[in-house]
């Protein structure tokens, strides 16, 4: 366990980095999510929201909504141990074939239940004709909206491609304070998904810049470290091109951040303050 900078009171933001040794479950990455939920609840006082990466659960050839009810359950304990108000959001996958999931699902919960659902609107190139995606970014899921409040503040959920969709669809800000990108994977440099750099620049900061907003993201590193890649970005570069912005240029960072060691391997958890 490495510590890095004091807990954090008012409200707070943790990103959830994952450098997986290949080897999980739905149960595992429960017992996961409990003590990374655990240990960041107990280093920050008030409110806070935790983001964990896309696809966390999955139902594999199942539709995602399958899931829907045991992590609602699930969650609805393990933040009901908790007398602030903590929001995870985590991904869930469904109806996978060839390494693609035609659901996926963005979740956020608190200790009331599910506050907001998300389902990919945008689609990856790869993707084409292989994902069931809403409609836009303001259909419903299950009658649920893909925003909730904290603290006076909106927060709008991503299924991991979603980010790019924000400026490659010209959406407007809508009254959204903050964006949650729940991203899938990076595979190691040089090889078939290891745009990490790529999704930094032009989806975390572009939907930041666009929105004029701050934009976070979660993510599974596969075979590789995450080394230095920005779990928070606020776009503050002007008109300068996306594909010119370096992770030098990025004026947001976490105020604490630890890493433990888990089932799964290694979690890197960024707390980062949100308020003024």
């Amino acid at each position: 366990m490495i510590e890095n900078g004091a807990g954090l009171n008012g409200s707070w933001l943790a990103t959830v980095v994952l450098r997986t040794n290949g080897k999980y479950s739905n149960a595992q990455r429960l017992r996961d999510l409990k003590t990374i939920l655990r240990q960041t609840a107990a280093r920050n006082s008030g409110n806070g929201v935790i983001l964990f990466p896309g696809g966390w659960f999955s139902a594999k050839e199942a539709k995602a909504s399958k899931l829907y009810p045991w992590v609602e359950s699930s969650l609805m304990r393990l933040l009901g141990k908790n007398s602030n108000q903590i929001v995870v959001c985590l991904g869930v996958d469904g109806r996978l074939s060839n390494m693609i999931a035609k659901d996926q699902i963005a979740m956020a919960l608190s200790k009331s239940g599910i506050e907001a659902l998300a389902r990919k609107f945008h689609e990856a190139p790869s993707e084409k004709g292989k994902v069931d995606c809403a409609k836009d970014h303001l259909s419903k899921e299950e009658r649920r909206f893909r925003y909730f409040e904290l603290d006076g503040r909106k927060f709008f959920l991503c299924a991991c491609y979603d980010s790019f969709g924000i400026k490659h669809k010209g959406i407007s800000n809508f009254g959204m304070d903050v964006i949650l990108d729940l991203v899938h994977r990076f595979n190691k440099p040089r090889t078939p998904g290891s745009g990490a750099a790529y999704f930094a620049k032009l989806g975390l900061a572009g939907a930041s810049r666009h929105w004029d907003c701050p934009a976070f993201g979660a993510v599974v590193f596969w075979n590789c470290d995450p080394k230095n890649w920005p779990s928070g970005v606020r776009w503050n570069q002007g008109n300068k091109d996306l594909k010119k912005w370096q992770y030098s240029d990025n004026p947001l960072q976490p105020a604490t951040k630890f890493r433990l060691e888990i089932e799964e391997g290694s979690a890197f958890v960024s707390v980062y303050r949100l308020d003024p």
